[in-house]
């Protein structure tokens, strides 16, 4: 339950726009593993110190927020961040791993979550639910997921996992 009250603090420091909140929420993500919610959290409290005419605090918890979206696979989010950052006069420059691009250690750490849970069985609304993601994100990471590791289907994929 450390997760609901870090989400608490997370949604009070935005509903009072309390850095404060903020920080007792990325305090409190740093002890569960939710790397999403953590990195939001992160971007939200380099907006409130921006806000607050704390560039040298933003830019910190914006490169923060910016490392974690790049590690968990999350372009877009990684991309607005890299862009709050630019409008600071901050480059950062993603390097693209030269990993592989198929077979199991292609999978990002979120897919990788992902097809742990298909193979437990779980619907797409279910994992969608449990990760705190939208069921369209969970469709997309799906259909990567089949793409590197060249499965057809759900079956196919539950014996890669088992697999693995």
């Amino acid at each position: 339950m450390r997760s609901h009250a870090a989400i608490a603090a997370h949604v009070r420091g935005l509903v009072r726009h309390d850095a404060g909140e903020l920080e007792s929420a990325v305090r409190s993500l740093r002890e569960v593993p939710r790397p999403p919610a953590l990195a939001s959290a992160l971007e939200d409290l380099g907006r409130i110190r921006l806000d607050e005419g704390d560039t040298a605090a933003a830019v910190e918890a914006f490169d923060q927020a910016l490392a974690l979206d790049s590690a968990y696979g999350a372009a877009w989010d990684a991309a607005r961040v890299r862009s709050r950052l630019r409008r600071l006069g901050v480059r950062r420059r993603l390097v693209a791993s030269a990993g592989p691009h198929t077979g199991w250690s292609a999978l990002t750490r979120a897919e990788r979550q992902v097809a742990d849970l298909v193979a437990e069985g779980r619907t797409n609304r279910e994992i969608a639910e449990q990760l705190f993601v939208s069921p369209h994100t969970v469709n997309a990471h799906v259909r990567r997921i089949f793409e590197k590791l060249q499965v057809r289907s759900r079956v196919e994929l539950v014996r890669t996992v088992g697999r693995e």
